[in-house]
This record gives C-alpha cells, structure tokens and sequence, in this order.
C-alpha cells in the first residue's frame, strides 16, 4: 500500500472514532437537556462552531494532524448537527410557525459564525500567549 493510502486510512479511523464519541455527546444533551421547539440543537451548533474554530486555530496542521481529524472533523463534526437543524427548520415552516423559524435560522446561523470567530480569536490569542512565554 502506497504511504498516501496508509495515512488516509488512520484518518479515517481517528475521524470515525471522534464521530463516534460526538454523537454520542450530542444525544446525551439532547435527552438530559432538552429545550422546547429543538432549540437544543442551535446551542449544540453554536458551542461545536467555537469549539472547531478554536481547535483548528491552536493546532496547526502538520503538528497535531491526528488530534485534528479526531476532536475536529470527527467529534465536533458528529457533535454539530446541519442535518438535524435543517429538517426541524423545516418542520417549523411546515407548521406555519414563521417568527420561530426565523428565530431559528437567524440564531443558528449568526450565532454559530460569532462563536467560530470567538474561537478563532482566543486560539489566536492563546497561541500568541503560548509563542512569547
């Protein structure tokens, strides 16, 4: 096997076990923490934008490749739920409950790009900190 092959397959196990594990994660809250109209699912999103923004913002790849593939692209990708949030938008458009809906996307989508970017800017200020010690 070609050594290109070889490290995607690790990839892709450490991605299927950090999805595994995620969503995991993501039905525990959402059974222990549930919200009315599914709003768990906004701050599941919200909190895995910051999360993944901040992971891929202190461990530059290269480095910490399999802790990359691992918290980020498998359990923060498995913990997020775009699939989820598209269909209970669209059961609350079915349902004809517009201010909600509105409610929902304009939270889920402001809401998590503002938390990828407080990630994003504490990593780069944690990662400053940690360069100048």
């Amino acid at each position: 096997m070609k050594e290109i092959e070889v490290k995607a397959m690790q990839a892709y196990r450490w991605v299927a076990l950090g999805g595994a594990t995620g969503v995991f994660l993501r039905g525990i809250i959402s059974e222990l923490y549930p919200l009315a109209n599914d709003f768990h699912i906004v701050w599941i999103n919200i909190i895995g934008s910051f999360l993944i923004a901040l992971l891929f913002t202190m461990f530059p790849a290269g480095l910490y490749d399999r802790l990359r593939w691992t918290l980020g692209s498998g359990m923060l990708g498995g913990f997020t739920t775009m699939s989820t949030f598209s269909l209970d938008l669209l059961k609350l458009m079915e349902t004809k409950q517009w201010l909600l809906a509105v409610q929902y996307l304009t939270l889920s989508i402001i809401g998590g790009l503002l938390a990828a970017w407080l990630g994003y800017a504490l990593g780069n200020r944690l990662k400053s900190k940690g360069d100048s010690a």
